[in-house]
């Protein structure tokens, strides 16, 4: 379902912020992806730390909040992962699968994707 809800609003031509329900904002964070955030990017994640290195590397994203842009890059990602079911299933994370096509689409398909420093005083991560 964290998938469908994504795909079908890039799919509409949307850019989107997608978050866990229980992340709290200090401020509007699409501010910063809209106006400082560098625009070459079709995807920005959180950095998931040093909770899990080797399941996650290299991108080491946390999907637990993470700004697309709509593009053709990022449509086609959605449109294939929200078909991709059994890889959430088999990797038993959305945030596994979403890191394996992501990496996949970053060689094949030049998907832009950048996760923000775990030091970032914007957007800490623990």
């Amino acid at each position: 379902s964290k998938v469908y809800c994504v795909h079908l609003i890039n799919s509409m031509g949307y850019d989107l912020l997608f978050q866990d329900i229980d992340l709290v904002w200090y401020k509007n964070p699409l501010d910063y992806f809209k106006t400082i955030a560098p625009q070459d990017f079709d995807m920005y994640f959180q950095h998931d730390g040093e909770h899990h290195p080797e399941r996650f590397a290299p991108l080491a994203a946390n999907t637990g909040f993470y700004y697309v842009r709509h593009n053709e890059r990022t449509e086609h990602f959605f449109s294939v992962f929200v078909r991709m079911g059994d890889l959430v299933i088999f990797d038993k994370s959305h945030q596994a699968a979403l890191s394996t096509l992501a990496n996949e689409h970053m060689s094949l398909r030049g998907l832009r994707v950048k996760v923000l420093a775990k030091d970032m005083d914007l957007f800490p991560s623990k």
